[in-house]
Order: C-alpha cells, then structure tokens, then sequence
C-alpha cells in the first residue's frame, strides 16, 4: 500500500487511516501554493526537486481503534554517547557565527543510521508510538516520492476551524525531572523561547488579527519537558492558509534567525539533507479542521535502514556537550521503539 497516512492526534484512543487511491499526490514548490487546496500534507524543511511539498487527497478515510499491547513499552535512559566528528566540526561554524552576531539562532540538527535484523512492520512501529507517547502528534507516511516516515511531534504548526487558530511557541528543553523535583529553566532556553515566540507573532501580525498569547509554561513531551507559549489569532481569510504556512515556516524552533539566512546557512553547512524532517504535515482543511504539525521525533525507514533525526537551537550561551546531549535525548524518543 503506498499513498497513504496513518495519524492520532494527542490524547485520542484512535487513529485516522487516509489513503489516495486514485492518481497521484500533487507535488508543490512551496507552502504558499496550498492556498485554497485541501488534502493530508507532507512538506520538508526546504522544498526541492527531490523532495517537493506532497499533497495527498484521499478518497479513502477510515478510524481504527487503537489496539491495547499485553506488553507494555518502557522508555530507556539515553545513555552518554561519544560527540559525532561532523556535529562537532558544524557547531563550531555555526557557534562562531552566532557570536560574530551573524545569527541570534541556529538549529544545528544530527541523523543516525540504525541497521536492523529484519524487516520492521511500520504500522507496529506506529500503533507502538501512539501507546508510549499518547500527548504527541503521531504519524506514518508512505508515499512514492517521500518513502516511509514516521514521527511522534509534539509541536502544533497551525491547528484551528476556519478562521479561528492557534499556534505555538515551543523551544527549551530539559529531563523530566525526578519526583519531587521542580524544572528550573535556565536563561538559555529563556531567552530562545522568548525569541521563537516574538518572532511567531510578528510574522502572523502580517497576516492574522486578534492575537493573544500565554506566558511561558512547561508542557512535557514523553521523556522531556519544553517550555511552551499558546498563541491564537483569526486569519483574514481561511482561503489564504497557504500564505500563512508561507510566513511561518520554517519557525526559529527548527531553523534560527534571522530565517531566511539561517535556512541557507543549515543547507550549506550541515553534513545530511533532512529531507521530510523538521518539515510539516497533517490535514488542511479550509472551513473545516485543520491540523498541522512541525515534523519533528522523526525516523525514515528504508529497508533494514531506520535514519533518526533529532536536532536543537544553538545560542550564544550554547556549550558542544550539553547540546549534544539534547540531540540524544530527542533521538531516544524513535530509538525506545526499536
């Protein structure tokens, strides 16, 4: 079966099954192009010929229970690994540009190839992913141009009916703290929140009105805790849902800023193409309910090859190992299902 997804949104005891049967997903060179189109959705972090926007829509949608497991998934302590040459030799390119104030933020991603003995089912993968991380966006996809991604996301792009939106600010990130014990945010991950939240609503300012905004809370997503803001808006018009993909995407919580400079930065720079990652996908629905997430937790699965992606923002404050470490931690979420 190719041309299909298979999603739960947080907190649901069922998943969505979408499949086009007839034709092709249409392919698009950028998010602005989804103006006033409907269908599932898979973009990557920068559009390509490789790696086009895809849209799919569906002529098949069906709800499936999610089965209970008699074994249940326990989550494993992500243990020190050694720094990666190639992450290491690109945050120190990339830290040195932050501190020439050539950049407030960079997000410096890491992808690593697992080999497996045999052939995994994708659709255990999943139904695994939606029981261990039932507070997370969790979705399969398999189409003929991106191949077959899975991911477990807990950062909303765009969600809303009609007019009438949210988003959020999502950005710091620590452990799940042990019991009893209170998170304590350093000004590291203050200060990126507060830059990734100021940049989201001066972009929707151009094209959103009656925004409203959280104070900065901590939301916990599986093994870690983020620091999030909610922030809502209505759209000047639920046609244009395009043009709004176009102003916020990529965010500073997957690319850095000043944007556009950063994205050409990361694609000139980083050792790996991300493909699908740190993309965005889910239903858009003008009218109705549309709900996108950021494409984050991912895992590309090629034959006995699962390719995880994780990755985190580099401030002037950022240390080698403690961003490392924060790479791990995020990679562990694919890792605990295979």
């Amino acid at each position: 079966m190719t041309n299909y997804s298979l999603w739960r949104l947080p907190g649901q005891n069922h998943y969505t099954l979408m499949q086009q049967t007839k034709g092709r997903p249409v392919q698009l060179d950028s998010p602005e192009q989804l103006d006033g189109r409907s269908g599932f959705v898979l973009a990557p972090f920068s559009p390509d010929e490789s790696t086009p926007i895809l849209l799919m829509q569906p002529d098949k949608v069906e709800l499936h229970p999610i089965p209970e497991s008699s074994v249940p998934l326990l989550a494993q302590v992500c243990k020190p690994v050694a720094v990666d040459e190639a992450y290491a030799r690109c945050f120190a390119r990339s830290h040195e540009a932050i501190l020439r104030g050539q950049f407030g933020k960079l997000v410096l991603s890491h992808r690593q190839q697992i080999r497996m003995k045999e052939l995994p089912d994708p659709k255990a993968l999943f139904l695994s992913a939606c029981r261990l991380y039932p507070r997370q966006f969790v979705a399969l996809i398999n189409m003929e141009v991106s191949g077959t991604w899975l991911m477990a996301s807990p950062e909303v792009l765009v969600e809303g009916w009609d007019v009438d939106m949210r988003t959020m600010s999502l950005a710091g990130t620590m452990s799940v703290p042990e019991e009893g014990q209170e998170v304590a945010w350093d000004e590291k991950n203050r200060a990126e929140q507060a830059l990734v939240t100021k940049y989201i609503i001066g972009r929707l300012k151009t094209c959103a009105r009656d925004i409203g905004f959280t104070q900065p809370y901590t939301a916990r997503a599986a093994h870690l805790v983020h620091l999030r803001t909610d922030i809502r808006f209505r759209l000047d018009d639920c046609s244009r849902l395009g043009r709004l993909l176009q102003t916020l995407h990529p965010t500073p919580a997957v690319c850095g800023f000043p944007t556009h400079a950063a994205r050409q930065w990361i694609l000139e720079h980083e050792a790996h193409s991300r493909g699908y990652y740190s993309g965005f996908c889910g239903v858009l629905a003008p009218s109705s309910h549309t709900h996108l997430h950021v494409s984050l937790r991912c895992m590309q699965l090629q034959g006995l090859t699962a390719t995880l992606y994780a990755g985190g923002g580099l401030m002037p404050g950022s240390r080698l190992e403690s961003e490392w470490m924060e790479v791990q931690q995020k990679m562990q979420t694919m890792r605990n299902l295979l």
